[in-house]
């Protein structure tokens, strides 16, 4: 018969230890919108290019997405009692908020990423048209493919003395929302946040003797992250 032993769970912990939430990095690879863009506005896609490497010392909370599995009621023979079987699986969508940098880099590239999926942007001949009074067609609203503005999210976990531990990947994912940042002269010790959902595709769960996970290793090594 099983009893409780305070010092085999004492031993548990302190042989186990404890993983704890607030050691991660996000490693948002370029997305593919960004080179499209390239030749016709350089500095905007230089811009995002360098913008994208902020992610890794700037996001302050990430989630790891959640799973369910859908289930319907079945009775057996068409009576009796019900029982849930499983028919499919869902994801739920995530979020990140990041630290905002004095230059605002990290929302505007954000805003930019989300124009490239639905144009919404107003261009700045357009803006400058509208203000001298002759008119403006304004945004497309157009929604461009997903091929062209997806890609995979890494989220990396580390232990309390820096090894990576498992490896949080989104595969084509995107931001869905920017939400509102309030802005208040009374909050002068405030710092901005930006917080951006995400949705996705499907995601995995690497763990620290995955081949997966070494290949990221090495990958993080060779550009010096």
């Amino acid at each position: 018969m099983f009893s409780f032993n305070i010092a085999e769970f004492k031993g548990n912990i302190s042989n186990g230890g404890i993983l704890q939430n607030n050691k991660f990095v996000v490693f948002i690879p370029i997305p593919p919108f960004i080179f499209q863009t390239f030749f016709n506005d350089i500095g905007n896609a230089l811009f995002n290019v360098t913008s994208s490497y902020n992610f890794l010392y700037r996001a302050e909370q990430a989630s790891i997405p959640g799973i369910s599995i859908q289930t319907q009621d079945v009775r057996r023979m068409g009576m009796g009692v019900a029982e849930k079987m499983p028919y499919n699986v869902a994801f739920q969508d995530t979020s990140i908020s990041f630290l905002a940098d004095s230059k605002g880099d990290i929302h505007r590239f954000f805003y930019s990423w989300l124009s490239n999926i639905a144009n919404f942007k107003q261009s700045a001949l357009g803006t400058i048209a509208s203000a001298f009074g002759f008119g403006s067609s304004g945004p497309s609203y157009e929604v461009d493919y997903k091929s062209n503005y997806a890609t995979d999210i890494y989220i990396f976990v580390f232990d309390n003395v820096g090894n990576m531990v498992k490896t949080i990947t989104l595969y084509d994912a995107y931001p869905v929302s920017l939400s509102e940042t309030p802005l208040d002269w009374s909050s002068t010790n405030t710092a901005m946040k930006i917080n951006v959902g995400i949705t996705f595709k499907q995601w995995s769960l690497l763990g620290v003797n995955d081949i997966a996970s070494d290949v990221v290793n090495l990958a993080i090594g060779a550009l010096g992250l």
